[in-house]
C-alpha cells in the first residue's frame, strides 16, 4: 500500500531524455561514417600515388639501362638517337636504333632494328609513349671530350 504522504518515485526515463540520447547517437554516426569514408578515400589515394611512384621508377630504370648500353649517340634539340639493345624483358634480341624525343613534352620512346651498313627499311617503327615528362622529373644531354674522345652523357634525374 501506499502512504499518502510520501510521492511515489518513477522509474525510467522521460521521452525528452530518450530523444537527445537518440539524437547525440545519431550525430556519433554520422561523424564516425564520414571519418571512415575520409579514411578509406585517403587510403585509396596513397595506393594510386605509391603504384605512379612505382611505375616511374621503372621507367627511370629502364631508361638508364638503355641509355648506359647505347652508343653512336647522335643529338638535336628535342630528340636522342643511339643504339642498344631492348632491354631483357621485351625479349628481343640483337641491336636497335633507339630515339628518345619529346615533341610536345611528352617523352616517346622509338626504336627499330638496326642494321649494319646500308640501312633497310624497318617494317613499323615502335613507338612507345613513357609518363617521365612529369614535374618531378628532368632529362638532359651534353657531350663532352676526354682525352680526345667525345663522350655523350644522358642525365635523368628526379627532382
Amino acid at each position: 500500500m501506499r502512504s499518502r504522504g510520501t510521492p511515489e518515485t518513477e522509474r525510467g526515463f522521460t521521452l525528452l531524455e530518450l530523444l537527445v540520447v537518440i539524437t547525440v547517437l545519431g550525430l556519433l554516426m554520422v561523424a564516425l561514417t564520414n571519418g571512415v569514408r575520409f579514411a578509406g578515400r585517403a587510403w585509396e589515394l596513397q595506393q594510386q600515388h605509391s603504384q605512379r611512384e612505382g611505375d616511374l621508377d621503372a621507367v627511370h630504370n629502364m631508361l638508364r639501362q638503355l641509355i648506359a648500353s647505347g652508343y653512336a649517340f647522335k643529338a638535336i634539340a628535342k630528340e636522342v638517337k643511339f643504339v642498344a639493345p631492348l632491354p631483357a624483358a621485351l625479349n628481343r634480341g640483337g641491336l636497335y636504333d633507339v630515339s628518345l624525343n619529346a615533341p610536345f613534352g611528352d617523352l616517346i620512346l622509338t626504336w627499330t632494328p638496326h642494321f649494319r651498313g646500308q640501312s633497310r627499311q624497318a617494317s613499323a617503327d615502335r613507338d612507345c609513349p613513357l609518363p617521365v615528362a612529369s614535374a618531378n622529373s628532368r632529362l638532359g644531354y651534353y657531350a663532352l671530350r676526354v682525352a680526345g674522345e667525345a663522350r655523350f652523357r644522358i642525365r635523368l634525374r628526379r627532382r
